[in-house]
C-alpha cells in the first residue's frame, strides 16, 4: 500500500495518508477550511473532515468519492462547500 503525507503547512505538523492505494495528485480546501479533498491516480476522491479540538489539528476520512475510469486531475469547491468538483483524465466532470 502507497502512503502519502500530508502537509498543513503549520510549523512542523503533517498526517500520513494511507487510505489512496496510488500516489495524490490534487487536493483542495473547503473555504471554511474544514474539509479537503484528496485525489489519485487511484481512480478516487476522498472527502476529508478537518476538526478542530482546542487548536489541536486532526483529520478524519468522511467519505471515498469513486466513478471516474481515470486519475483525478482537479478538484474544486463551491463558494458555498456544499459541492466538490472532481475532474479526471478520462475526460469526465
Amino acid at each position: 500500500m502507497n502512503s502519502n503525507t500530508f502537509f498543513d503547512f503549520s510549523p512542523e505538523k503533517s498526517y500520513r495518508i494511507i487510505v489512496h492505494k496510488d500516489e495524490i495528485r490534487v487536493f483542495a480546501f473547503s473555504s471554511d477550511n474544514k474539509w479537503f479533498a484528496s485525489g489519485s491516480w487511484d481512480n478516487l476522491v476522498i472527502l476529508w473532515k478537518i476538526l478542530d479540538n482546542d487548536g489541536k489539528k486532526s483529520i478524519k476520512k468522511h467519505k471515498m468519492l469513486g466513478g471516474h475510469c481515470g486519475s483525478i486531475t482537479s478538484l474544486k469547491f463551491c463558494e458555498d462547500n456544499h459541492y466538490l468538483i472532481s475532474g479526471s483524465k478520462d475526460g469526465t466532470v
